[in-house]
């Protein structure tokens, strides 16, 4: 029997590739025998992943048919690792060659070709060029998107907001195509806006990006941190050598603190750069994609590049993410005394955290709960930070530190003597003047309150 090859071509796998090769499916015939004749198909591909391997491997268990135009008579074939093994004797005639599945393993990595008619004749090789397919890298990658806020009058533009852009292709660009006119800036409310992602290939594909218009805020309204200005300073010589600590934490319209909510990380960073003297003057957006420019911009840019914290894998900061108490601790490692010290909380071993948790237990930064854990992954509360902020920097002030200026303190309606973290709380909400009761110690003796709290929330 003389057989002769008729076509071969490649199918490109993109699970990493820049370039795109086509695919395809390669049939033979053998001149006729009797009445019928031989007719062998498979399947070949090539992957970019590993250049080194040969250029062409065979695609064992994929499904092809053949179907007899005129009879409608099916033959139906399992692609072997040998595709001169996947053989059928067929009839003469015209045919619907068509590739119905592939193996799992390359699924989805390319899109089906459309079927091709074939003629087999009599002695006569069948004339088959194969299937010419070229896979898109738009059918490969799922781009992911941020939703993006603006004030009212802002500009919007959305070519940004791709948070996984350094997972897809090199070279992969972003176009805003909002129509015009689908965002009213002037307006609050939300809106839907257009970007198109080009890839390498020029294949595209358009995303939808939610817009939300707000209300302008003043500068600094989620602002913990809050400014100090000095009030005039005593023309009195000061009996004992003072000191200024300034507030880094304050309450709400409410004359609440909420002592047992949450932090976000930005919060917390505000707090960790103001508290540590750090440099605030870079209001830059970050490289993090997901901090658009907003009032956290200093602090996390200051922090970052002091080594404090630090993004997420995906390349993202979660600026409103809660803090926990794991992240807490890691954050002020660098700043603590280092030690070897052993925390006995059961439910920390073998965290990520560990070495910053046992720490700051070691330093007495930190407490477990009476159940002998530490609940790492639990977010922290804002009495719990303040404490441990309080402790790093040697603040600390009960009673009768504050006699001389209780006049000066405004009370918290949800938070009273009787709270555990009252007092760390005075501490951390007052710009004070101060002295060491005792030298060698910690404690506090309040001389003068320059700014409270309340005094601060009006001056913003």
């Amino acid at each position: 029997m003389k057989v002769r090859k008729i076509a071969a071509s490649v199918m490109a796998l993109l699970l990493f590739a820049v370039f795109i090769l086509p695919q395809s499916a390669f049939a033979q015939e053998a001149t006729e025998e009797e009445s019928l004749t031989n007719f062998t198909v498979g399947l070949t591909y090539r992957s970019l992943e590993n250049p080194t391997q040969p250029p062409y491997q065979d695609v064992v268990g994929a499904t092809i048919t053949l179907t007899n135009n005129e009879t409608k008579e099916v033959f139906t074939f399992t692609t072997e690792s040998d595709p001169f093994k996947t053989v059928q004797r067929v009839p003469a005639g015209t045919y619907t060659f068509e590739l119905k599945s592939v193996p799992e393993a390359i699924q989805g990595k390319f899109d089906m070709p459309a079927p091709k008619t074939i003629v087999v004749k009599k002695g006569t090789p069948a004339k088959f060029d194969g299937f010419n397919v070229v896979q898109t890298l738009a059918s490969i990658f799922k781009p992911e998107v941020a939703k993006e806020e603006v004030s009212v009058g802002e500009k919007v533009d959305l070519t940004d907001n791709v948070t996984n852009l350094d997972k897809l292709p090199k070279g992969t660009k972003v176009e805003d195509v909002t129509p015009e006119g689908a965002i009213d800036i002037n307006k609050p409310g939300e809106y839907i806006g257009k970007i198109e992602i080009i890839y390498p290939d020029n294949s595209r594909e358009t995303v939808d990006v939610i817009v939300s218009v707000v209300e302008k805020t003043k500068p600094n309204d989620n602002y913990w941190i809050i400014p100090w200005t000095p009030t005039k300073p005593s023309e009195e010589a000061p009996k004992h050598e003072t000191a200024i600590h300034k507030l880094y934490i304050n309450g709400y319209e409410d004359s609440t603190f909420r002592p047992e909510g949450n932090m976000t990380r930005a919060e917390a960073a505000a707090m960790l750069a103001r508290l540590q003297g750090l440099d605030l003057s870079n209001n830059a957006k970050s490289n993090f994609v997901d901090v658009r420019s907003g009032w956290y911009n200093a602090a996390i840019n200051a922090v970052v590049n002091a080594g404090y914290m630090k993004g997420y894998p995906d390349g993202t900061f979660r600026p409103d993410g809660k803090i926990t108490r794991a992240e807490f601790a890691q954050m002020i490692k660098a700043i603590d005394k280092a030690n070897s010290g052993m925390a006995p909380f059961a439910d920390v071993k073998g965290h990520w955290a560990e070495a910053a948790i046992e720490q700051a237990y070691a330093n007495g930064r930190i407490t477990g709960y009476p159940d002998g854990t530490f609940r790492p992954n639990d977010q922290i509360t804002r009495a719990e930070a303040v404490t441990i902020f309080n402790k790093l920097y040697d603040r600390h002030v009960e009673e009768p530190g504050i006699a001389e200026v209780k006049s000066r303190l405004v009370e918290f309606n949800d938070i009273n003597r009787g709270h555990w973290a009252y007092f760390q709380v005075v501490e951390a909400s007052n710009t004070h003047e101060f002295y060491r009761t005792e030298k060698g110690k910690v404690d506090e003796t309040w001389v003068r309150v320059l700014q409270n709290w309340k005094e601060a929330l009006a001056n913003r």
